[in-house]
């Protein structure tokens, strides 16, 4: 067997032929939203997910030292899933913005630095499961895992 990694395409070939040229299916859509959600909404309030929570690291305006904002956490969010559909350089430019990080003095990945972000250590005492938004975000993240799974049996 034979396993070749296709920089070129990106993954508009499979967008297409999956995607556009079948029906959508309303489950599949709701997953796609439902993950965006959750890593939005988390980001623009709390400034870290639940597996951020538990790492002890936070994404921080970089100028205020505070919160990205809803407009630059919904764009952060959204450039690993658009840069995987750009044809022929999007992979390429997931990979250099990765590599930044070894260049770059401060650490940051090229999209914080564009976007004037930072992940930062923020340790939690106990970090735990201990809100209500995290315990929501599980069930809510696990339910999506199970539709998923359902659906490609």
């Amino acid at each position: 067997m034979i396993f070749k990694v296709r920089m070129g395409a990106g993954l508009l070939e499979w967008a297409d032929a999956y995607v556009f040229r079948s029906s959508v299916k309303p489950a599949g859509l709701a997953v796609l939203a439902g993950l965006f959600l959750y890593f939005w909404v988390q980001h623009a309030l709390w400034g870290r997910t639940l597996g951020k929570r538990l790492l002890g690291v936070r994404v921080i305006a970089v100028r205020t030292g505070g919160r990205l904002g809803a407009g630059r956490t919904a764009l952060r969010t959204l450039v690993f899933p658009l840069l995987v559909f750009v044809p022929d350089v999007g992979l390429w430019c997931l990979l250099a913005g990765g590599l930044w990080m070894l260049l770059d003095p401060e650490g940051r990945v090229l999209h914080d630095r564009w976007l004037g972000a930072a992940v930062v250590r923020d340790r939690v005492k106990n970090a735990q499961l201990q809100t209500w938004p995290d315990i929501i975000c599980v069930i809510l993240l696990t339910r999506m895992l199970t539709m998923t799974l359902d659906g490609c049996g």
